[in-house]
């Protein structure tokens, strides 16, 4: 990581990377993807989120998917990755990374846009709800294609009143809820969009808003992200969501098991990684 990129992300809450990944091993993943859409899984897993089903889901609505890393050990490999965690630890200077979930993201043609969020809604079942994420361009990002935008510097903004918020998202479409929100916070909204070669990689943080436009282009374009939590996360109060499906009994406690430490900065990663990617058992 350079040291440009680590000044970005910091100001602007991201920062892409070209080339982070050979294209190789983006074609690799991307035919696993494609397989893992196609609801054939090579480890036998399923997903624990699948919102598509061949010959069923119209063909103009994105393709997306939670979890697929547990479904292919070829895709598995990158989201277990200790190079990826390394370099978003370093822009966050965190000690430790757990994977938390990732995300695959294929739109058609024709596919509307994705709303805009922060990442870090997803994850508060957490005490401390701080998350990690690293978008992976598999096809080159263009203005026409559907393209990550993110709001530049709103990692830093505060936070709206949650009513008001929910009102705007429900009667304001696309950049305009947003530009609303930042309005409401003394903020004005600036907006990116990432235009990339297949293989960069756009770090972000998860507070920052972010979402993306539809892609009125001829071809499919295909992204998948990757979602870290500190490796001392603890679950608070009443989890839900993915946190809620793998609390254990009487505990705060992730276990490695469904949430494993991929990087730490003493060296400790999760044993059963390993055995996995060689051909072993998911978890251990």
């Amino acid at each position: 990581m350079t040291g440009a990129a680590q000044a970005a992300f910091t100001r602007h809450g991201f920062a892409t990377i070209d080339e982070l990944i050979p294209q190789p091993v983006v074609a690799r993943l991307t035919e696993r993807l494609e397989k893992v859409i196609a609801r054939q899984y090579e480890t036998g897993v399923y997903p624990d989120e699948a919102y598509y089903r061949p010959g069923t889901t119209l063909e103009n609505v994105p393709r997306h998917v939670v979890n697929a890393w547990k479904c292919d050990r070829v895709v598995a490999r990158v989201a277990l990755s200790v190079e990826l965690a390394e370099v978003a630890a370093q822009m966050l200077g965190w000690q430790s990374m757990r994977l938390a979930v990732d995300t695959v993201w294929h739109k058609p043609s024709g596919s509307k846009a994705i709303d805009f969020h922060r990442e870090f809604e997803f994850f508060k079942s957490l005490q401390t709800p701080d998350v990690a994420n690293c978008w992976i361009a598999l096809d080159d990002m263009t203005q026409n294609n559907g393209s990550l935008e993110l709001v530049v510097g709103s990692h830093r903004w505060p936070d709206p009143d949650e009513e008001h918020m929910r009102e705007v998202f429900a009667t304001q479409p696309g950049e305009k809820a947003v530009q609303t929100i930042g309005q409401a916070v003394g903020q004005q909204a600036q907006f990116h969009q990432v235009h990339c070669p297949a293989g960069a990689c756009t770090f972000f943080h998860g507070r920052i808003w972010h979402g993306s436009s539809a892609n009125v282009s001829t071809h499919t374009r295909r992204a998948y992200g990757l979602h870290w939590i500190r490796g001392d996360s603890k679950l608070g109060a009443n989890p839900h969501y993915l946190f809620g499906r793998y609390k254990l009994t009487g505990s705060t406690e992730l276990h490695e098991s469904f949430w494993p430490i991929v990087w730490s900065a003493n060296g400790y990663r999760t044993p059963w990684i390993d055995t996995f990617l060689s051909g072993g058992p998911l978890g251990g």
